[in-house]
This record gives C-alpha cells, structure tokens and sequence, in this order.
C-alpha cells in the first residue's frame, strides 16, 4: 500500500512519519513538503518529495498513493480573523484543485486534519461529533467547508474520508513562532527566562491533547475499512482553562511561571469543551497521555 502525507515535516507530519517508521515497514510511504530534507537513514521505503500545494504543477507521485494524508494548513485562527481571504485563497481553493486534478489516480481514501477548537463555536457543553456546527473564525470556517467538499468527494468521485477533529496538540518539537501551543508556549518562555501574555483572565476552556497520540490515532487508520468514511473527535479527557494549564505546568517542573495578562482577543474561542467518547470507544485499547507526564515529557525536551 502507498501511503501520502502532506505536511511530512509539519508537527504532525514529522510525527506520523516517524510512527509509520516504527510500526508499519511493509508501507511504501511518500513524503511531500516544500520544506522536505531527505534523510539517508530512513529505509528505503520512504519516499521524498519536494512539493508546494500553491505551485500549479502536477506531481504524478501523488495520483499513484491509495491513502492520502492532508495535513497542510496555511495559517492560523488569529491571522484568519484579520485577512479572511487568505483562508480561501491559501488553503481551500488548493484543496479542491488539488484533489480534482488526483482524483483519477488511485486515491481511495483521504485522512484530513480538522480543528476541533474552531468548528463547533462556543459551548461549556461537552460537544460531540453531530453537534451544531458555529464557525466564527474564517479559519474554523474554511476548515468545515473542507469538511462538506469531502463529502462531496464521495458522493461524486468514490473517494472515502476520515475527519479528525483534533483539540490543541502539544509536545516535544512543536514550533511556537506561528503563535500555535499554548503549553509549549508556557513552558519555552519559561526556560528562556520570558513571561507569557495571556489573552483574557485565562478562564478561556481549551481542550489539549499530546502529539503521540494524535499520530498514534493517525496511522491507526490505514488499518481501517478504505470504502468507509468516518468523522471523530481527536481529544483527550483534559478540557481545562488558561489558568488550570498554568497550575499544572508549575506543579509538574516545581517553578513559577512569568505570566502576564492582556486585553481579550476577539479571534479566541471563549469556551470549548469536546466530548472524545467516540474516539475511546472506537479504540478500546488506547490510553491516552496523562497530562502532567506529556507536560513532563515536552519540558525535558526543551531545556
């Protein structure tokens, strides 16, 4: 089976691509980003590409993977509130032309990353998978609307999907200049001696999750049924505040934080708390990170 990930040196990507290095050999896996360095160690299995979902060129790699991991996202919930075009320019219309232009390859099925934090809207409710949706942010809007055209993909093309709503990753090689990772954020500040502006009072609910099992779950499905289309929640148990982090990230490294408050921003979703049920019972097995060892375990890799 020919596996795809775009977005391979991405935070997830390079996550995923290391999973698949560890547990799955018998793949023949493709890696595309514009940012891709190619590495003589991995087996020889893994595939390197060099690819930029804005250039229009077709790259016939694609058209001949089954699986196709979408990891690429340009931009962010902040920058989107400011230049809402951008999230349609950059990020949906490439989508649609891309899968348009493979979708007479051999693409069964396409894994797509979604923003659990940003689709649903505001809700102090645990919300589910068949929750109403309330996008305010032109990037949770451009993520939903990704969403439908996958739909629509099926319906017309026969190419099934699987959405992972996924809440806010953290954990051991997060990039932090984007303004993405609020306890990567926290505690690479704090090693580097700098206080942490926090937006509001910090009583902002958030769902956080741990990198290893997001890719855990991610490759997880390659295993799953090709002609089926699924839709989950990719969260842990931890809906917490601002505040809440702040207390566990101190308690865990056993020193203060320099933590300074600001004005609320607009762009920021006040309260979000995300129900995982269908996640756990899909993947009985699974257990997921407890909270203060992936805290643990980010901070070791940072100092």
């Amino acid at each position: 089976m020919k596996i795809g990930i775009l977005g391979a040196s991405g935070f997830i990507g390079s996550g995923l691509t290391n999973h698949f290095i560890t547990n799955k050999t018998e793949i023949e896996l493709h890696l595309f980003s514009r940012n891709i360095i190619k590495n003589d160690n991995f087996p020889r299995n893994i595939k390197f590409h060099k690819f930029d979902l804005n250039e229009k060129k077709n790259l016939k790699e694609l058209y001949e993977v089954d699986i196709l991991y979408y990891l690429i996202s340009d931009g962010i919930p902040l920058t989107s509130w400011n230049s809402p075009i951008d999230e349609f320019v950059k990020n949906l219309i490439p989508f649609v032309t891309l899968i348009e232009k493979i979708k007479t390859g051999k693409l069964k099925k396409i894994i797509f990353t979604s923003s659990a934090g940003t689709i649903y809207g505001q809700s102090k409710d645990k919300i589910s998978e068949n929750s109403l949706k309330f996008p305010f942010s032109p990037y949770g809007i451009a993520k939903l609307t990704t969403e439908y055209f996958l739909d629509y993909f099926k319906m017309k093309h026969n190419i099934s999907y699987e959405i992972y709503r996924i809440s806010n990753i953290y954990g051991p090689n997060q990039k932090i200049n984007k303004g993405l990772g609020l306890i990567n954020t926290l505690i690479e500040n704090h090693v580097n001696g700098k206080e942490t502006i926090i937006y509001g009072d910090g009583s902002t609910l958030r769902n956080y999750i741990y990198i290893r099992d997001v890719v855990t779950i991610l490759g997880k499905s390659i295993d799953n049924n090709l002609n089926e289309s699924n839709i989950i929640n990719l969260a842990s148990n931890d809906n917490l505040s601002i505040n809440n982090i702040i207390t566990v990230i101190e308690k865990t490294i056993s020193q203060n934080l320099k933590i300074k408050y600001s004005t609320k921003r607009n762009s920021d979703n006040p309260f979000i708390a995300i129900n995982n049920e269908k996640l756990l019972n899909s993947n009985p097995k699974f257990i997921l990170t407890p909270l203060d060892k992936g805290i643990l375990e980010t901070y070791k890799s940072i100092i």
